[in-house]
Order: C-alpha cells, then structure tokens, then sequence
C-alpha cells in the first residue's frame, strides 16, 4: 500500500511487476507528483476521497503510459486523478481494475482554470446504465446524414471537472478545449473497423441525473478512432468544449433521420425577432420547439410549432419571438418525431444593439462560409467585425458599410474548431459570440 508515501513528492515512478492485486500500488493519503509521475509497469488506485495530483504543467509530466492508438496497458490510474493547467495537451491514464482507459485533453484557451480532475468508472458502480439510453439524432464524426443515436457503450463513462488554485469548483469556466476518449470494457457496440467512424459520438452529460446528448463541440473528422470490435476499444473526440460534464461513447445501429431542414434564418420585425426554416422532408415529425439562449450554451424553450406532416415535398415555418428584447440571442430548433426522438438545427444569432438592427449569423455550424447580416441604423455609421481563433489569434478583421446588408466570410481555410467574433462600432463593442467550424 501507499501509506508510506508523503503528502508531496518531486518524482513519483510505479515499477510493480506482479499480477492482479499485486500489480497495484493503494495510496491511502492524497499525493502530489511535483515533478514528473512515470507509470513503467502497474498501477496506482487513489478511490473515493484519495487523489493522485500532478502539480507540473508541462505536457510530459506524466510518461510510460500507451497511447491512445495501442489503446492497452496495465500501468494508469484507477480513481481519480488531478492535473495543474495551463494551456497545451494533457494525457489522464486512467481505468478500472480490469480495464485501461485514457482521456487526453488539449486546453487552447484558458484564463481561470487551475487544475483539472478526471476519473472513470463503471456504469455498475458510478452512474447506472439503465435509464441512460439516448433517443436523438446526431450526426456521427464522419457521417454525412444524422443518424440515431439509440445506445451508449455499456463498460463506464469518465468525469470531467475544472477547479481553481483552492480547488474549488469552476461553475463558469473560461476555457476552450478539445477531448479524446479510449472506451474499453463494453461488449456492445457496431462491429466492424470501417464502420466507427461513421456509427459513434463522443456525448456528454452533465450529472448522473441528468440525460446524455450534445452539449457544445464539434467533432473531429481525422483520426478520432484506434480501434473498433464489439468488445474492442473506440476512441473519441470533441473539438471547442467550452463546458465540463461526463462523456460517454453513443452509437448508432444506422436509423438515419426522417427530417431533413434547410434554409433557418431570422430576421427583426417592427421590434421581434422572426425566424423561418424550411424542411425538405419530415416524415414522422410532429412538431418544431423553438430554444432561445443569451450565451449560445444555456437554451430555454420559448415556443412549438406543429409538423404539417409533408412526407415527401417538405415546407415553410415561421414563428416570431416578441419577448427578445435589446442585445443578441441565439436560437435553434429541436425537431421531435412521433417516437420522441429530437434532433437540432444549427444555431443562429439576432439581435440589435446601438447602431446595428437585424445582426444575425448563419449557418452555425459552417463548413466553407458563414454570413454576417445587418443593418445599420444611420448612413454615416460603420461598424468593424473582428474574428478570433480559440488561442485569440485575429483571424480576420472587415469594415461593415452601409453600402452592404451582409458580409460573407470566407472559412474554406479554417481548421475545424471553436472562433469567436465581435463587431464594434464608435468605440463600443456591440456584439460577441461563437461559431463552430465543422468540415
């Protein structure tokens, strides 16, 4: 056992050559590896109040463990494990008695988060399995057409929270990074190597209590699998999180989405906000709830519109929002069908503020261009739109004219991920959000 292990120590090397239990070091105090943490041969288990804490930032200060493309190994964490943050990659080794997992996440952008916890357990033991079935359609990290996501791999599902330099909970966390996850254990999923990538979503939830789906992220469509059988492992991952939760691996058995949507778009109207979309086809839809959010990450329901029920030819909706008031919002729209599966439009934002009406943009997610529509109120106004990566590195910068209604920014070279932008005009910042480059 670890109980001889001080609170604190520089370098900390696991060498433990056994089997079973033998093979596993019991910390029965919290320690901190100062220095660099180097798991050769067995593991460490640091359970229930105990903690393994890596305090060095820098990206190797864990070492010995496999990687996410061998996907197997014997020396990690089974427990909880705490690593200090700053930006740049960081691997957690973790898993269970029987099983190696491994989150590696990447921080691009972080200005009040200290240190990060992870841990992963078992379904049977942490969060139960049953009752955790998701029921939506997502598109899968290569897939072209939404697909229902109708199981989760049934083995364990990781935990994920930030903290600050006292190590208390971040609830609003200014951060932007991207997930990894190994997922070994489970003896379901969708057989065959060439079908992961288009058969499996890395989800996320925020409690046990609470249901898995899609919170933020955009999925990465390159190199996000090591392996795939029906007990074999599957790797998975997110690009610009901007909250923290659980993650868990969702998989589809291939019902593709009866709903196709186009063309969702709003507009201000004598002070509301209309919005419009239009659906190609939406057999077994029943009705359209529209969700409104301030920060493009918190959505509240605010309306429904029924399903006309076109099978074949699709067709128009509009609903008018005259409760928005001043400043930007943003909206999407939950599609739910006969059997209460959902899925979600893109996002858009609308709003007014100071010199600018009608400021709305569209589509979020982009792949090759996303526009910037407005309209500004006085012909002697102009206003600037700046646009940032997730680093903070200016991207773009465009003079906005009254001349025009609409700026079309150019993504077509843009890496996949999280940008931010703003617009200002006469010294003011009027406007800021996010969009998600997913290609």
């Amino acid at each position: 056992a670890g109980s001889g292990l001080p609170a604190s120590v520089a370098n900390l090397t696991v060498q433990n050559t056994g089997t079973g239990s033998n093979n596993m070091v019991t910390l029965a105090q919290t320690t901190t590896v100062t220095g660099t943490l180097n798991l050769i041969d067995g593991h460490f288990a640091a359970t229930g109040a105990v903690e393994l804490i890596v305090a060095n930032t820098a990206a190797n200060a864990i070492i010995g463990h496999a990687s996410m493309a061998l996907a197997n190994n014997s020396s990690y964490v089974e427990g909880n494990l705490r690593r200090k943050v700053t930006t740049g990659v960081y691997d957690f080794p973790l898993g269970t008695s029987q099983n190696y997992q491994l989150a590696t996440i990447t921080v691009n952008s972080n200005t009040n988060v200290d240190n990060i916890l992870v841990s992963f357990d078992k379904f049977a033991t942490g969060c139960g399995y049953n009752g955790n079935t998701p029921a939506f359609y997502a598109k899968p990290s290569n897939g072209s057409r939404s697909t229902l996501v109708d199981d989760m791999l049934n083995y364990g599902y990781y935990s994920v929270e930030p903290y600050d330099a006292t190590n208390t909970l971040v609830t609003t966390p200014n951060i932007s990074y991207d997930a990894q996850m190994l997922f070994n254990g489970h003896n379901n999923g969708v057989n065959g190597y060439a079908s992961i990538s288009s058969s499996y979503t890395l989800m996320k939830k925020p409690a046990c209590g609470g249901a898995w789906g899609l919170y933020g992220g955009t999925f990465n469509t390159n190199n996000n699998q090591a392996q795939n059988s029906n007990s074999g492992a599957v790797a998975l991952k997110l690009q610009g999180l901007v909250s923290f939760s659980q993650f868990g691996a969702g998989f589809s058995n291939g019902t593709i989405l009866p709903l196709e949507m186009t063309n969702f778009v709003g507009e201000q109207v004598n002070g509301a906000n209309q919005l419009s979309w239009t659906t190609l086809s939406e057999e077994s839809t029943i009705k359209f709830v529209i969700e409104r959010s301030e920060n493009a990450d918190d959505f509240t329901a605010i309306g429904e519109v029924a399903a006309k029920g076109a099978r074949n030819s699709g067709a128009d909706y509009s609903f008018l929002d005259e409760k928005a008031g001043t400043g930007i919002h943003y909206y999407r729209l939950k599609a739910v069908d006969v059997d209460g599966n959902v899925s979600y439009s893109e996002m858009i934002a609308l709003g007014t503020k100071g010199a600018i009406s009608n400021f709305n943009v569209y589509p979020n997610p982009a792949a090759n261009e996303i526009h910037f529509a407005y309209q500004l109120l006085q012909a002697n106004t102009q206003a600037t739109l700046k646009v940032y990566s997730m680093t903070g590195a200016l991207m773009h910068a465009e003079v906005l004219t009254k001349n025009n209604q609409e700026y079309l920014l150019d993504t077509r070279d843009y890496q996949n991920g999280l940008y931010f932008y703003e617009i200002l005009s006469g010294g003011q910042k009027l406007f800021t959000g996010k969009f998600d480059i997913s290609k």
